[in-house]
């Protein structure tokens, strides 16, 4: 029987979700140099769909964990991706972080390494002070690590944070439209096939360019 979209994930992401099983969700260590880490203080039928997907999508190439966070909310999130003993506790040089409100449809290409952090554009987009969104968004371990020592954290959002860092820093971080083509989220920055969306809950987007993105990551597997 399929599953019923009685979830708060607009339904062309869903038609995409309820392809994955909501299976316990159990950490996987493939002896990869990179990680694939949902950080969520529930384990619910969306997340262990979340997780299935990204485990079957990006594949054994990659570690798989799933951090369970203990309330705190958006203050504790911040908290913790503003420590360095979070991100020096993760053995791996690449992180891909992802949010319950995520799909992915695509492996993350290879180009993609040479950031130190890429993600959905979202902010300020069309002046220089468009931000990576943290929700999907591959970063480099020791990046987050010198970007740290470097600077003081402030009270605005781990992700502006670090795009606002790296960018003053001469850190390597990509131009918008390749940010865009890595992950979308805003409407106006859809462009190509990305790897996957951030904010499936959310009207960034119409429901046309939705369909749009699902039906061609379904055709590509069909």
């Amino acid at each position: 029987m399929p599953a019923v979209h009685t979830l708060p994930i607009r339904e062309p992401f869903w038609r995409w979700l309820s392809r994955f099983p909501p299976d316990p969700i159990v950490d996987q260590d493939n002896g990869a140099d990179r990680v694939a880490i949902i950080m969520d203080d529930r384990d619910d039928d969306v997340v262990r769909r979340v997780y299935a997907n990204a485990i079957t999508v990006l594949g054994p190439t990659w570690n798989h964990r799933f951090l369970r966070q203990h309330g705190g909310g958006w203050a504790e999130y911040n908290r913790l991706f503003f420590s360095s003993e979070f991100w020096g506790g993760i053995p791996e040089a690449f992180v891909l972080i992802y949010q319950r409100d995520t799909v992915l449809f695509r492996r993350v290409p290879d180009a993609a390494f040479q950031w130190d952090m890429i993600g959905a554009p979202c902010g300020a987009i069309g002046t220089q002070h468009w931000t990576m969104n943290g929700g999907l968004s591959l970063r480099r371990r020791a990046a987050m690590l010198d970007m740290l020592q470097i600077e003081d954290t402030t009270s605005e959002p781990e992700d502006r944070f670090f795009t606002r860092v790296l960018r003053h820093w001469g850190g390597r971080i990509p131009d918008l439209q390749t940010a865009a083509q890595f992950a979308a989220e805003s409407g106006p920055c859809i462009m190509g096939r990305p790897v996957g969306v951030h904010g499936t809950d959310k009207h960034y987007m119409s429901d046309e360019q939705g369909w749009q993105l699902v039906n061609d990551a379904l055709a590509e597997i069909a």
